[in-house]
């Protein structure tokens, strides 16, 4: 059962799947955090929108929110997400 969980934003490490479209871009992608947990991230909840989206690349580190974790064999979806600069890390 999924937990309701008011959450700070969670670091993804791995970007892995970008689905292609014939006609551009995709309006979403999948992401796995350091627990193997699935996250599914829609350009609606990117904080560079459109204008970022199209740079984002396998490897690129990503903090996102969620409202609670779905089963493990699910995508859980993000609310919020923002790049991470990695040269501060």
């Amino acid at each position: 059962m999924a937990q309701p969980r008011n959450v700070p934003y969670t670091t993804t490490l791995a970007y892995y799947n970008i689905p292609e479209k014939d006609n551009g871009l995709s309006n979403f992608i999948f992401a796995k955090d350091k627990q193997e947990r699935q996250f599914f991230l829609v350009v609606a909840y990117y904080e560079s929108g459109w204008n970022g989206w199209g740079y984002i690349e396998i490897g690129t580190l990503l903090a996102i929110k969620y409202d609670y974790i779905l089963p493990v064999d699910k995508a859980t979806p993000a609310i919020e997400i923002k790049e991470i600069d990695q040269y501060i890390i």
